[in-house]
């Protein structure tokens, strides 16, 4: 069958066609048919078979350049496409990572004081007295401040000063 390559009659939209004979079938035989012929004494290779369109040594370097080249331009191209998402998204995509950082360990952080306070209740004493304790510093914090007139005042002149700070900023 002729090489479509080297008839200039064919028309250019037309498949490059090759034979079936020349096509490798994966038998490993066939493939030490299509190998180079090397004269196993001297080392030469059998011009017959050899290669037509193998590569000198002087150019491989080069061509296994441009190889890495071509397989390292795909992640240089995505490297800077991030870089660039970067600059122009720096405060969101900041702003994402720490919730994605915050929200699991307050979760954890939850989850910790729920099993520390059930830990104490199923303690027999320990939550009476906590509750009694708790009940006692109430009852002190109303008479301190909360009974006599100025008291009520001071306290209430520091919550205005509080809200305020609090609107201001």
């Amino acid at each position: 069958m002729p090489d479509s390559t080297l008839n200039p009659n064919l028309h250019p939209n037309e498949i490059q066609q090759s034979s079936v004979e020349d096509s490798p079938t994966g038998n490993p035989d066939e493939f030490r048919t299509m190998a180079h012929d090397v004269n196993p004494i001297s080392g030469e290779e059998n011009s017959s078979t050899a290669d037509t369109n193998a590569v000198p040594a002087a150019e491989q370097p080069q061509n296994q350049t441009g190889a890495i080249e071509i397989l390292l331009s795909p992640l240089v191209e995505l490297l800077g496409n991030l870089v660039k998402v970067w600059k122009e998204n720096r405060t969101l995509l900041i702003s994402f990572g720490l919730v994605l950082v915050v929200l699991p360990l307050t979760t954890l952080l939850i989850g910790l004081v729920v099993s520390v306070l059930t830990a104490i209740h199923s303690v027999p004493l320990l939550a009476s007295i906590l509750r009694l304790i708790g009940v006692g510093y109430s009852v002190w914090f109303v008479s301190r401040y909360l009974l006599s007139e100025t008291t009520q005042q001071k306290l209430s002149g520091l919550w205005q000063k509080l809200l305020e700070a609090a609107a201001s900023q």
